[in-house]
């Protein structure tokens, strides 16, 4: 016996699955130091690089026009660039007010401590090259954005000190100034990518079996009992599945169960009703005066009860053949023999099929079904105006199409219309409407070489059978 796993297992299973594997990346990660390159926090390199190109630029320019020069690299890189002295003077740029933490940064030296008066000038034969710090530092201020700062040392023409390149910026990445986000997009993606190669084999499987176990349902539905669920499945959609073809196990045995019964009662009461009527005629030769009108209403009645055990008995063996042998029909000869076989007081039947179609059908079972339809039609709408058989091929199959000038029939009864023993409400009485058997022959029949059946009322008045076949 297989062991069953329920769902709620499998999904834990994979969510924790998930939630490893998301930590092993992020792990990952870190080890390659990306800790602070791939996620939203400072990003020194740019500004280093940038900002040391800058502030040489700076040393070469007159001092009138560093404030164009920082204007300029502001709307280049999307950040707003200030030079101060680390004494804490505005050099260039925007005439800003530092907010206090970030002044508290921008004139601590390395340990963190003040700048004492003119400390960062230094002498002109002390001049170092110009220089950038290493350590470029993010300082956040929630009321005035977002600032990052650099420190340097000018030897300028016109005086040496220690500088700090500012910038601020309303994004915490700066606009990608200060971090560069696109790996961070690559890990996401990457996380999502390792999520759908857990989570989608997983989900498909289950969707995949609901829309088997739907189509089968539908087949079902449609009186296709021999249609099964895979059973495989060791959850609970396998157990439903095996559910599911107990129970078509037993529907169809209880169909078939009926269809015979039904079969061998019409066959148990053929012999009755024939040594009956044989009676009947010895009575009808005896019979003089008002006898005779009763025994003629008899006889009329046991007619009557022959037509329908017939029609049940041909009911019965288009529901009980299993295995039909389906050859080419020539359907236009086929369809003339039928209209031949049914046409009775000169009713106009017009036949529109092309020569040399031809359809994968049983011979029988076809003039059958054609012929029930047709005899409806005349029946019904013989006196109204011409019946037409068309013939269409679509998607490899030939759409035959008896369609009348009559009334039609109630459209909340077109979905019952090939049920047995249904009859439209204007159609109750056996006179009016028969048995109620020949649409479901019909319908047994088309589906025993493989076909469909449908009826709709036509826009302009009367009832349109249409029959699809296989082609060959």
């Amino acid at each position: 016996m297989k062991t069953r796993i329920p769902i709620f297992a499998k999904i834990v299973a994979i969510f924790m699955a998930n939630v490893v594997l998301l930590a092993l990346i992020l792990i990952w990660v870190l080890q390659q130091g990306w800790g602070m390159t791939a996620m939203p926090a400072f990003r020194s390199d740019k500004l280093e690089r940038v900002g040391g190109e800058l502030l040489r630029t700076l040393e070469q320019a007159p001092f009138a026009e560093w404030d164009a020069l920082l204007a300029r690299a502001s709307q280049q890189h999307g950040v707003t660039f200030y030079l101060f002295s680390t004494d804490g003077p505005r050099l260039a740029g925007p005439a800003d007010f530092l907010p206090g933490n970030v002044h508290n940064e921008v004139t601590a030296d390395e340990n963190g401590e003040l700048h004492p008066g003119n400390a960062s000038v230094l002498p002109p034969d002390a001049a170092p090259p110009p220089k950038i710090d290493l350590n470029a530092r993010p300082v956040l201020s929630a009321n005035n954005g977002y600032w990052c700062f650099l420190r340097g040392f000018l030897n300028h023409r016109e005086g040496k000190g220690r500088v700090a390149l500012v910038t601020r910026s309303g994004s915490p990445t700066g606009n990608g100034f200060y971090a560069d986000t696109s790996a961070i997009y690559w890990i996401i993606g990457g996380m999502l990518a390792a999520s759908a190669l857990l989570w989608l084999p997983f989900v498909g499987s289950y969707t995949r079996s609901l829309r088997r176990m739907q189509a089968t349902s539908r087949q079902l539905a449609a009186g296709n009992f021999s249609a099964r669920v895979d059973e495989k499945r060791t959850d609970e959609l396998g157990a439903l599945g095996h559910s599911v073809n107990h129970m078509a196990d037993q529907i169809g045995a209880l169909v078939d169960g009926q269809k015979r019964l039904l079969g061998d009662i019409a066959h148990e009461l053929s012999a009755p009703i024939a040594r009956m009527q044989a009676i009947i005629g010895i009575l009808e030769s005896q019979s003089t005066g008002a006898s005779e009108k009763y025994v003629t209403r008899l006889d009329d009645e046991l007619q009557q009860m022959g037509v329908l055990v017939q029609e049940l008995l041909s009911l019965s063996k288009a529901n009980l053949r299993r295995s039909v042998e389906l050859r080419p029909v020539h359907l236009r000869q086929q369809l003339q023999r039928v209209i031949e076989r049914e046409k009775r007081n000169g009713e106009q039947i017009i036949l529109n099929v092309p020569e040399g179609t031809t359809v994968i059908s049983e011979p029988e079972l076809l003039s059958r079904a054609v012929g029930n339809v047709l005899r409806n039609a005349i029946r019904y709408a013989g006196h109204a105006g011409p019946i037409t058989i068309d013939a269409t091929c679509r998607n490899d199959e030939a759409i035959i199409t008896i369609a009348d000038q009559g009334p039609g029939v109630p459209e909340e009864a077109l979905p019952r219309l090939f049920d047995a023993f249904y009859r439209p409400d204007t159609a109750r009485s056996r006179e009016n409407g028969g048995s109620g058997l020949g649409l479901a022959i019909v319908k047994s029949c088309v589906e025993a070489v493989h076909g469909s059946v449908t009826a709709r009322n036509r826009p302009g008045g009367g009832l349109e059978v249409q029959i699809a076949q296989p082609m060959g």
